[in-house]
């Protein structure tokens, strides 16, 4: 706790601990945004300072796509005798 006089400083509170100090005493915190003691203080991690280095996604080689291969012939035989034969259309199937 500091209650003393020093010129030219005054009391502050530490935002993690709510400790009582001189303004002098404590640091600026980046992850927090605020001012604390030098007990509660923790410094940078190295990880947060490194820059990505670009990633080169292009492929070592490509193969063209095959042609479609496109046919007029009926997707299935329809037997005309079956009931159901008028709504084959409704399921896709072409008539003959």
């Amino acid at each position: 706790m500091s209650t003393y006089y020093k010129k030219g400083d005054w009391n502050a509170i530490c935002a993690l601990c709510g400790g009582k100090f001189k303004a002098s005493d404590l640091k600026w915190n980046n992850q927090i945004n605020d001012y604390v003691c030098k007990w509660d203080w923790e410094s940078r991690h190295p990880q947060e300072r490194l820059r990505a280095t670009k990633d080169d996604q292009t492929v070592a080689f490509t193969r063209p796509d095959p042609p479609a291969i496109y046919t007029n012939e009926p997707y299935v035989e329809v037997d005309q005798t079956d009931p159901v034969y008028p709504f084959y259309a409704d399921f896709g199937y072409s008539s003959p």
